[in-house]
């Protein structure tokens, strides 16, 4: 049974590359947890940053392990594996394709039945490699002659999974001036005729190609940033690019989207991983590099870095500032039916909790998933989900659309300042602010905390 070393060996250099991979690109990493819509807490408690850590040594233990802690390792390596499947597995039933680093920078990002059949047979390697251990089949158990062939299948599976992995292409494969693509084409997601990038480049004196890909965790933090940078940058002009496949719901009211006939300008860009972004001379020539990842992309669209200025000394007895109330805009959203209310109308029975969401990632699926539990909070109030895209059907429970509004192009979300994934606001019903808007589940959970409180306190009196 001595062939059965092989089993960990394999497992063990693929687990190896896999870590250093993750490490070269620890966003990427984090990127995943996202996009496979895996629970909040394990990014919160540092799982990405871990993971390729916890694979370079769980390949050490495979390949030079031996004795008890051989088959400890040999047992950890399997639960990763059938962990690994079972995610993808899950992943496979989203209502949109996803992309992962699962291997870091190395292998197409796309998750599919490919993606499924590797891991099962990562599994399987893996329970060969458990009943080798059990066996006490190790490298120490070897003759002399036999270290070779264990070396070379260590070398050949190296060679696969850098062979069959993309050859871990860098994110910024395509670089130097690109004049071809100026005749290149892109369609319009709104109607009209497909338009040249050389045309669009020309009347904005320039512009930078922005490409999306839905289920990357990264691409819709990008977007939930997009109005900040465009309000931070009004001379540069960005165009949002999706895959000629892609469906278009998720993005509903992004100004100036458009789409890539065919992947042809990403496939000619070398582009592997998204996001990534190109600038765009005002002849239609491409201008520098290609740039992948969420990180440099705000870098290249000029985030600005924001320097915490010197903290001031408290006062002796700070006083709390109040709340300044605003008046509600005149803006109108849209029920499950179609029709219109506006948000005067809205509050003339009851004061209304607005729960905005911009997509359907982890943390927008968070705060759906307690819309019902915050109305029982709140039972002199109506919690309303609103949604600057239409979900799919299925998306959400006939409960959750009962409650749900949609806003056209995101006009009300901007009138009531709503942005990110998840924010909140509550409306009085003397037609007033009456507190928010704040943004981000956890403070969406805390606000809805101190309605609660207050309501109580007002109820006890």
């Amino acid at each position: 049974m001595d062939f059965l070393l092989l089993a960990n060996v394999t497992v063990g250099v693929l687990l190896a590359i896999s870590g250093v991979a993750k490490l070269r690109d620890r966003a990427a990493t984090a990127d995943a947890f996202r996009a496979l819509r895996l629970p909040a807490w394990l990014s919160s408690a540092q799982a990405p940053m871990a993971l390729p850590w916890a694979e370079l040594v769980l390949a050490a233990l495979l390949i030079f392990a031996r004795g008890w802690l051989l088959v400890a390792a040999a047992v950890a390596a399997l639960l990763l594996m059938l962990t690994y499947t079972a995610v993808i597995a899950r992943a496979l039933g989203f209502d949109e394709p996803v992309r992962c680093g699962c291997f870091g920078a190395l292998g197409a990002g796309d998750v599919d039945r490919r993606t499924l059949v590797r891991n099962i047979l990562l599994s399987a390697l893996a329970a060969l490699g458990l009943v080798g251990a059990i066996l006490r089949v190790s490298m120490y158990s070897q003759p002399a002659t036999a270290w070779g062939w264990v070396a070379v299948a260590a070398l050949a599976a190296a060679a696969v999974a850098l062979s069959l992995g993309g050859g871990g292409a860098s994110a910024t494969a395509a670089s130097g001036p690109k004049g071809w693509l100026a005749g290149a084409t892109l369609t319009p997601v709104a109607d009209g005729p497909d338009v040249r990038i050389a045309d669009l480049a020309r009347q904005h004196k320039g512009a930078t190609l922005l490409f999306l890909l839905p289920g990357c965790g990264s691409c819709g933090q990008l977007m939930g940033e997009l109005p900040r940078l465009r309000e931070q940058n009004p001379g540069r002009f960005i165009v949002p690019v999706l895959p000629h496949w892609a469906a278009s719901d998720s993005y509903a009211g992004v100004p100036n989207l458009h789409r890539d006939p065919g992947s042809n300008l990403a496939a000619a860009l070398g582009m592997q991983f998204a996001p990534a972004a190109l600038e765009v001379g005002a002849d239609g020539g491409g201008e520098g590099e290609l740039i992948v990842g969420g990180a440099d992309v705000l870098t290249l669209l000029g985030d600005e870095v924001k320097v915490e200025p010197e903290p001031e000394p408290e006062p002796e007895e700070p006083q709390e500032l109040d709340y300044v109330r605003r008046p509600i805009p005149n803006a109108v959203l849209l029920d499950d039916g179609g029709a219109p209310h506006t948000l005067y109308e809205m509050v003339a029975e009851r004061p209304q909790l607005l729960i905005s969401i911009d997509c359907l990632c982890a943390s927008a699926r968070t705060a759906v998933e307690q819309l019902a539990r915050w109305q029982e909070r709140l039972p002199i109030l109506d919690v309303r989900l609103v949604t600057q895209f239409r979900p799919q059907e299925g998306a959400l429970t006939p409960e959750q659309e009962r409650m749900a509004f949609y806003d056209h192009v995101g006009l009300a979300s901007r009138s009531l300042r709503l942005q990110g994934q998840v924010s909140a606001v509550l409306l009085g019903a003397d037609g007033m602010l009456a507190g928010g808007p704040v943004e981000g589940v956890d403070e969406v959970t805390a606000f809805v905390d101190d309605i609660a409180e207050e309501i109580a306190e007002a109820l006890s009196v």
